[in-house]
């Protein structure tokens, strides 16, 4: 039975450095998902766009810095990622390692295009050896801030077509969407 995993995750500060520990784990068994693993975690900071980033370089403004806010995913990420994900290997071609669609969720004053590629880079090394392991991401936003945010994450076997790309996307919206609500 293919399992689907929803993780909660706090975080506290020490000494400038946000830490992230995962707590109320939780499996939601979900039968027949056209995937080798998913999982969906709720990020606890607000989202981030690489425009903002490049925009407010010296560190001023809203924008902070693009590596801390992609390495803080990165960790929530690795944090919340199911023992069964596999990251792939870096000496396969890309059409033999495992594909991954993703959908993120939040509110956002960053554009919805702009805010996918900072996570889709965050989850670099941690999910996907590459982004171009990426074949289907959804972002859902609606104007206005917030302090956290949720992703979710399929991956399906290598030389899997658009059907079975489409029905984890629609599976992983479906699932995540009725965990996750503070839209």
């Amino acid at each position: 039975m293919s399992g689907f995993s929803a993780v909660a995750v706090n975080a506290f500060r020490v000494v400038g450095v946000t830490i992230y520990l995962m707590s109320n784990a939780i499996e939601v068994p979900f039968a027949g998902g056209p995937w080798l693993s998913a999982f969906m975690v709720t990020v606890p900071m607000a989202l981030r766009s690489k425009s903002n980033f490049r925009r407010f370089k010296s560190g001023s403004g809203s924008g902070g810095s693009g590596g801390a806010f992609e390495r803080s995913v990165g960790l929530v990420v690795l944090s919340a990622r199911p023992s069964t994900w596999q990251v792939g290997d870096a000496n396969l071609p890309l059409d033999q390692r495992p594909l991954v669609v993703s959908y993120i969720r939040g509110r956002s004053n960053v554009d919805v295009a702009n805010y996918s590629k900072s996570i889709l880079d965050a989850c670099q090394g941690v999910l996907y050896v590459s982004d171009a392991s990426v074949q289907s991401c959804m972002a859902t936003g609606v104007r206005g801030t917030s302090t956290s945010f949720m992703l979710a994450f399929a991956q399906v076997a290598a030389g899997s077509g658009p059907e079975v790309l489409e029905k984890a996307l629609f599976e992983i919206v479906r699932i995540s969407s009725a965990i996750y609500s503070p839209l």
